[in-house]
This record gives C-alpha cells, sequence and structure tokens, in this order.
C-alpha cells in the first residue's frame, strides 16, 4: 500500500519517540516530544474493525458497529490530514482546505521485485504510473493503476466518518486528536478513505530510513520522505 515508497522486503527504521513518549498498554503520553506533520510516513496501530457483510466475507473497515475491534495490528502509511483540515479525495485528486495538492505525472512505473513486475503485466491494473506530490513540505511519489477500485466495488461503505459528495467525491473533517492517513499506492491501500481517522494515541512513531531491503539491495540506505 506503500508503494513506491516503500516495498514488500524493507526494513525500516521508526524513530518511536517522534510523536510522545507513552506508558505501556495505557497509551498514556508521559512526554510530549511532538505532532505528526503533514507528508510524515506514520507507524500507527489499525484503528478500524472486522466485519462479516452477508456474503459471509470478512472486511475491514471503519464503523465501529462492526463487532470486532482490531488494536494490536501495525500500519503504516503517510499523514495526509491534521486535526481540523478539511480533506476532499475526489479520483486521484486531493483538496485540502481548498487547496489542491500539486501533483505531475512523471511516467510509467518499472519496478524491480517480484509484485512489481507482476502488477505491470496485470491487465487488471494497466497502466501503472507515477505520480510528484507535494504534500506540505515534503515531495514524495505515488503510485497509481489505470483501472482503480472504489470503496463500494470493494463492498466498503463510502466514505466512512465523512460525506459522499454529489461529484462521487468524499469530504473529511478530521476532529481534534486525529489524523487522516493514505498510502502512496492510491489505489490499493486500505487507509482512511476505508477505515476512518487514526487517533493520536495509536501512533507508535515516524519511519524515516530504510536500512535493509530484500526487494532490492539498491534500496538499502534510502532516506524516507
Amino acid at each position: 500500500s506503500m508503494m513506491p515508497t516503500l516495498l514488500v522486503g524493507d526494513f525500516v527504521l521508526v524513530n518511536k519517540f517522534a510523536y510522545g513518549l507513552r506508558l505501556p498498554v495505557t497509551d498514556s503520553k508521559i512526554l510530549d516530544t511532538g505532532e505528526p506533520h503533514r507528508g510524515d510516513i506514520a507507524v500507527f496501530r489499525y484503528p478500524g474493525y472486522t466485519c462479516k457483510w452477508a456474503d459471509g466475507k470478512e472486511v475491514r473497515g471503519g464503523d465501529p458497529a462492526c463487532t470486532t475491534p482490531v488494536q494490536k495490528e501495525d500500519y503504516i502509511k503517510r499523514i495526509v490530514g491534521l486535526p481540523g483540515d478539511t480533506v476532499v479525495v475526489h479520483a486521484e485528486n486531493i483538496t485540502i482546505n481548498g487547496k489542491p495538492v500539486p501533483q505531475q505525472l512523471i511516467g510509467a512505473y518499472h519496478g524491480t521485485d517480484k509484485i512489481s513486475i507482476r502488477m505491470e503485466e496485470s491487465l487488471a491494473f494497466a497502466p501503472v504510473t507515477t505520480y510528484r506530490e507535494h504534500l506540505g513540505a515534503v515531495t514524495h511519489q505515488t503510485l497509481h493503476f489505470g483501472r482503480p477500485e472504489s470503496p463500494v466495488d470493494q463492498g466498503q461503505p463510502p466514505c466512512p466518518n465523512g460525506t459522499l459528495l454529489p461529484d462521487g467525491g468524499c469530504e473529511w473533517v478530521v476532529p481534534k486528536g486525529y489524523y487522516f492517513a493514505m498510502g502512496d499506492n492510491r489505489d490499493d491501500s486500505a487507509d482512511s478513505r476505508y477505515w476512518g481517522f487514526v487517533p493520536e494515541r495509536n501512533l507508535a512513531g515516524k519511519a524515516f530510513f530504510i536500512w535493509f531491503s530484500l526487494a532490492d539491495w539498491h534500496r538499502i540506505g534510502t532516506v524516507l520522505h
């Protein structure tokens, strides 16, 4: 979900004190060392729920009416929306507080790992392209498919905790103490568009460095942006 920034097989270093020092079990913050910035790659405990649809399929979503909370699995995504932000997502376009997030097309994506190669060759995803995105002070790359699936196509309710707009986009107002997170693989990421906001108490740290990679040894030593 974080391709092309992170690949399956990457080992990353995470600063566990970037967002405060917490007590174990209760997650109470005892020392404030900083807050997430827009564009940070954050590690956090999955804040959503496990649901079973009518056909018996088990999926994850943001609806608290679902039966089983999932709190012990770590996710890694990019922080897009901060507390108080209004975030609008329509297809590949993001608007934050009324200002579009700048994107420039780079071109076709050519990965070196097995998953990337299979994805490029699949007609279900083609064409696979990369964009350069400017998110606050952070410039990074995002991945886009030619045939993306919508939350409705995947059996998910649209715009959890948000508003479905007449043009088919979604709008969220990020509450105090919460963040809106998205994967850099914009068309294949289970993120805040599907299960809602990330509570501040669920934050575990900031990823900043690839120290080893089974996907491509050339990635070793990459500083994450």
